[in-house]
């Protein structure tokens, strides 16, 4: 019975070593599983170059023109198309004829007053984004301008050699909204003709 013992130990230990080498067999897997995660955050990394063309509208806004200029002659008027460079120039000549004038038109406008001015040959400039002035002269403090109108015909009109007189609209055209500026920083024939050329 004693000589039978070893071959019990040894059968014992063969299933000892055959349980340990089954509970090993699962590492592999658990091993090659493991790329599966790393390979999906790689994943989100492709979108980064997306907020790169974000930056692009952003020329567009800075080129969208702040004013529309309307040039009627008599008989007819279409919008003059011009470029923003050429707009810029118009309002450099255009706001301080208004802002440095120095005498108010004694008389209450009326919209038929305004209807007689663009019959003719004029000037009306219309801002998309209307314009903070001041007429110092007059009083007349933090104005916001939405449109400027200039006649160079009849009585309320801009007449060679004489004062220039403007309308002003913030936002609309008023009764007093009518001015005068007796010493233009340009002459009439200037302005006419800036406005021609654009």
């Amino acid at each position: 019975m004693k000589a039978g013992i070893p071959f019990l130990t040894l059968g014992v230990l063969l299933l000892v070593v055959n349980v340990a080498c089954n509970g090993s067999d699962p590492q592999p897997d658990q091993a090659t599983a493991d790329p599966a995660p790393s390979a999906q955050k790689e994943a989100p990394e492709a979108p980064q170059p997306v907020p790169s063309s974000s930056n692009k509208p952003a020329p567009t806004k800075n080129a969208s023109a702040t004013m529309e200029t309307v040039l009627y002659l008599p008989g007819s008027g279409k919008p003059v198309q011009t470029k923003q460079a050429e707009l810029e120039l118009l309002k450099t000549k255009v706001l301080p004829l208004l802002s440095e004038a120095d005498s108010q038109m004694r008389m209450m406008l009326n919209p038929n007053h305004i209807q007689s001015i663009k019959q003719g040959h004029h000037l009306e400039i219309v801002f998309k984004q209307p314009q903070d002035i001041s007429i110092t002269k007059l009083g007349r403090s933090n104005l916001s301008i939405s449109r400027i109108l200039i006649g160079f015909e009849g009585r309320l009109g801009w007449q060679e050699g004489a004062e220039c007189r403007i309308v002003f609209g913030d936002p609309d055209y008023k009764e007093f909204n009518l001015v005068i500026n007796t010493q233009p920083s340009i002459t009439r024939k200037d302005l006419i003709a800036l406005v021609e050329g654009l």
